[in-house]
């Protein structure tokens, strides 16, 4: 079937790369056979991303302009997956208890963190081995494969300038643990581990506040990358239809996308989901369950670096002033880089191998 659809897709292609007039038709079919309706003046924003991401779906092909901006719709809305799921496994490896921790996503998944992700979760931590009787997930080899997705992403955000950290360590996560051997090298050598923590009253409250200020983190920098590409590439997108898109029929799926798209509905301009007063207020009512459980994370020795990193980027958008000016000072001295100043308009460097005086000059191109 995937071999069908591609060619169907190649050929699609092909007609729209022709203007060819046998393009229409071929679309309507696609409509029919895929999303169950033929006229896209029903939702024109939905139905561009359906049949986009089809495009993408089925052959991943860079032939011209055309093609790349259709690729990476897909890959961008995966991107909050990524750190969702990293965000829940964390979860579960910072509770002790698999019954209780699949017994605690189960609660989540009736409230505001209801999704797709939410319900697998707890269905994979209940799931037992039938050959050895142990939990399933204590069987499986922590080894976390990738079919490049998120990779994808963070190679595309990075091209653009858009900040995923969250998604970056997601991805980075899996690749440290598909290095066994070099774990276990480590390992032999740093034999000492803090001890782990005791979780404290209020522990499981802290940990679902701080999942779902992480999750608010992700959906913002993924729909940042969206935001980014639509600009380069020219994409005329409908952010609140994008969020509409992925209720049903979504592995990111959740009652969360309601909330993007009143986001969206309220203001269309906001620089970023955590301007918006629900997400903003979301998120600042769990923040201090957030810090405790990094807090309490890194001094137990367990890693969380979607909670960490997307805490940190909320911390970076939020601080009045980051140590970035120490950097640019650094990019001036050894490549003359510039600088702006606070107090004055203009472009500056500073005669650091001279007399380290100041002067006025054009922005540096590199």
């Amino acid at each position: 079937m995937h071999d069908v659809y591609a060619t169907f897709t190649i050929r699609l292609h092909r007609a729209r790369a022709e203007d060819d007039p046998a393009l229409e038709p071929m679309l309507n079919d696609l409509r029919a056979r895929r999303f169950g309706y033929r006229d896209a003046a029903v939702d024109p924003a939905l139905d561009q991303l359906h049949v986009a991401g089809f495009l993408a779906e089925v052959a991943r092909i860079r032939l011209d302009d055309w093609a790349r901006p259709v690729h990476r719709l897909p890959d961008e809305h995966r991107s909050a997956l990524w750190l969702v799921r990293q965000a829940a496994h964390e979860n579960a490896h910072h509770l002790h208890d698999i019954a209780e921790v699949s017994r605690e996503f189960e609660q989540w998944n009736k409230g505001e963190l209801e999704s797709y992700l939410i319900e697998i979760t707890a269905e994979v931590l209940r799931q037992t081995d039938a050959k050895t009787g142990r939990p399933l997930v204590d069987v499986i080899v922590d080894q976390a494969g990738s079919k490049g997705t998120g990779v994808w992403t963070v190679q595309n955000s990075v091209g653009l300038g858009v900040p995923v950290g969250g998604i970056a360590e997601a991805v980075f996560a899996r690749a440290v643990s598909s290095k066994p051997e070099q774990r276990a090298a480590v390992q032999s050598v740093l034999r000492s581990r803090p001890e782990v923590q005791e979780a404290g009253e209020g522990f499981e409250d802290d940990v679902q506040k701080a999942l779902y200020a992480s999750k608010i983190v992700a959906y913002a920098q993924g729909f940042d990358a969206i935001i980014a590409g639509a600009r380069e590439y020219g994409w005329d997108i409908d952010k609140g239809a994008i969020a509409r898109i992925w209720r049903g029929g979504c592995i990111i799926r959740a009652q969360f996308l309601n909330r993007i798209v009143e986001a969206y509905e309220r203001d269309a301009t906001i620089a970023s989901l955590l301007e918006d007063e629900f997400f903003a207020a979301a998120v600042a009512a769990g923040e201090a369950a957030w810090r405790r459980i990094v807090s309490k994370a890194a001094l137990s020795g367990i890693p969380v670096p979607g909670f960490a990193s997307a805490l940190s980027y909320y911390d970076s958008l939020t601080a009045e002033r980051l140590p970035a000016a120490l950097i640019q000072g650094q990019r001036d001295f050894f490549g003359a880089h510039t600088y702006r100043r606070v107090d004055a308009d203009g472009v500056f460097h500073t005669l650091w191998s001279g007399d380290r005086s100041e002067i006025e000059t054009v922005p540096s191109t590199h």
